[in-house]
């Protein structure tokens, strides 16, 4: 009987010992799923994100391409403009020197 009483001691601590091992393996578990769903939580976020930027990069290229096709619209009125007002100006000089011819 006296030697049956340590093995009993060592089986209830081995159970126990486990028991504390399964209690630590669910608490583990737990923290891990928290862990997990913390970390889709953050990939969706980041996946809207990256959405939001590529659809901001997509609109601000679409209206660089825009601003780009006034500039070149408007330099070449800037272009027709300085033509027209050289032809205007030689048009005068021209006139002013068949003026002064007639003078």
């Amino acid at each position: 009987m006296s030697e049956i009483r340590p093995q009993i001691a060592d089986e209830r601590k081995s159970c126990q010992d486990a028991k504390e091992v399964e209690d630590t393996m669910a608490r583990v578990s737990a923290a891990m799923e928290t862990k997990n769903k913390e970390i889709c939580r953050l990939q969706q976020q980041l996946s809207e994100k990256d959405a939001d930027l590529k659809e901001l990069i997509t609109s601000a290229a679409e209206e660089s391409r825009s601003l780009h096709s006034v500039l070149e619209e408007l330099q070449g009125e800037l272009q027709r403009s300085r033509e027209d007002s050289h032809r205007l100006l030689a048009a005068q000089i021209e006139e002013v020197q068949e003026l002064r011819e007639l003078v």
